[in-house]
C-alpha cells in the first residue's frame, strides 16, 4: 500500500515537472517573440528617423539656397540630393551615399558626397576653414586620425589629422581652422597649426580619408 503511494507520488511529480517544463518552454517562446518584435518596431523607428534626417537635410539646403538668392543679386543654385542606401551586412544598421551638387552664376560649382553619417559641411574658399559634421541624430563617429586632404589645382596637397580620440557627436559639427584664422575650442573647433590657409585655386577637391585610408566625404569645387 505504502509503496503504490509512492509510486503514484513520483507519478504526480514527474506530470508537475512536465507541465512547469512546458510552461518555462511556453514563456520563453513568447518572450523571444516578444524580443523579435521589439527589434522589427526599433529597425522601423530608425528607418523613419533617417528619412527625417534627410528631408531635414534637404529642408537646410534650399533655405541656404534662397538665402544666398537674397544677400547677392544674380545668384543662381541648382541643389540636387541623391540618397542611395544599402544594409551593410552582419550589422543591423545603414550607410547613406549623398551627393549634392550646385552652381553659381560667377560660373563656380561645386560637388558634395558622403558616404555614411560624416560629411564635408563647408569649405571656405578662401581655405581658412573646413567643417565636417556628424548628420545622425543619436550616434556617435569616432573620427580620430581621420585625414583630410586638400588638392590645389592638381599640384599642391594639404593634409590635416583629427586628434587621436577625437569623437563627433549626434547632430554636431566641428570647425577645422588654418592657422592664426580661429580660436582652438574642442570638441567645436580646432586648428591646423601646421598651415595659415588650407589653400585655394580654381580645381580644389577636400577629401576625409578614414583611419583605413577609406575615402568617406568628398568637397570638389570648380571655377572658370
Amino acid at each position: 500500500m505504502l509503496e503504490k503511494q509512492i509510486q503514484e507520488l513520483n507519478f504526480q511529480l514527474e506530470d508537475d515537472q512536465r507541465s512547469y517544463e512546458s510552461a518555462l518552454n511556453e514563456r520563453d517562446a513568447q518572450i523571444r517573440k516578444m524580443r523579435e518584435e521589439c527589434q522589427a518596431l526599433m529597425v522601423e523607428l530608425q528607418m523613419l528617423l533617417d528619412t527625417k534626417q534627410t528631408l531635414d537635410a534637404e529642408i537646410a539646403i534650399y533655405r541656404k539656397m534662397l538665402e544666398g538668392e537674397e544677400n547677392r543679386a544674380g545668384l543662381r543654385q541648382l541643389v540636387e540630393q541623391v540618397v542611395k542606401t544599402h544594409g551593410i551586412s552582419q550589422q543591423e544598421d545603414t550607410e547613406t551615399m549623398r551627393v549634392i551638387k550646385g552652381e553659381t552664376a560667377s560660373r563656380s560649382s561645386f560637388q558634395r558626397s558622403a558616404k555614411g553619417n560624416v560629411s564635408i559641411q563647408e569649405v571656405n574658399p578662401e581655405g581658412k576653414f573646413i567643417v565636417i559634421n556628424n548628420t545622425h541624430r543619436a550616434k556617435e563617429e569616432f573620427i580620430g586620425e581621420w585625414k583630410l586632404k586638400r588638392r590645389i589645382d592638381g599640384k599642391r596637397e594639404i593634409v590635416y589629422t583629427l586628434p587621436r580620440d577625437f569623437v563627433l557627436r549626434p547632430g554636431k559639427s566641428v570647425k577645422i581652422f588654418a592657422r592664426n584664422q580661429g580660436i582652438h575650442s574642442p570638441p567645436d573647433q580646432l586648428v591646423f597649426d601646421g598651415e595659415e590657409s588650407f589653400g585655394s585655386g580654381n580645381n580644389v577637391q577636400t577629401i576625409l580619408y578614414n583611419r583605413e585610408g577609406e575615402e568617406r566625404a568628398t568637397h570638389i569645387q570648380r571655377s572658370g
